[in-house]
């Protein structure tokens, strides 16, 4: 299981990339070498760039799976249950291919975004 630390998923503050952290990518690429049916399970709150779907046989996203989440992870896996769900956010193939925009409004809200954020603007 991979995924951001509470570091990563905070309010109040824009991530700088949408990496994994540490060597998760490191130890993906070596379980790949010693399972070729390996299966990644994430466990995070936002978009993270996967440079590694074309090198697994699957990936689960489990955004914050909570208290009893390995156990439902656990039933999802050994397919007793088939979870059904639809991503709430779009996935980028790419860190490099966001863009942000400067101003943002809708349902009378608007407001300015600071530099450096990362927007998920899905195409139209």
């Amino acid at each position: 299981m991979h995924g951001t630390s509470e570091s990563y998923e905070t309010e109040g503050l824009d991530r700088k990339h949408l990496n994994l952290p540490g060597a998760q990518l490191e130890m993906i690429r070596v379980l790949k070498q010693y399972n070729p049916n390996l299966i990644v399970v994430l466990n995070n709150g936002a978009p993270v760039v996967m440079p590694f779907e074309d090198d697994v046989k699957a990936i689960v996203e489990g955004y914050l799976l909570g208290q009893a989440g390995s156990g439902a992870m656990a039933s999802i896996l050994y397919g007793e249950v088939n979870p059904s769900g639809k991503l709430a956010e779009t996935f980028s193939d790419a860190s490099g291919g966001h863009s942000c925009i400067p101003e943002f409004s809708g349902r009378g809200l608007s407001g300015r975004i600071p530099g450096g954020c990362l927007c998920r603007i899905p195409p139209l």
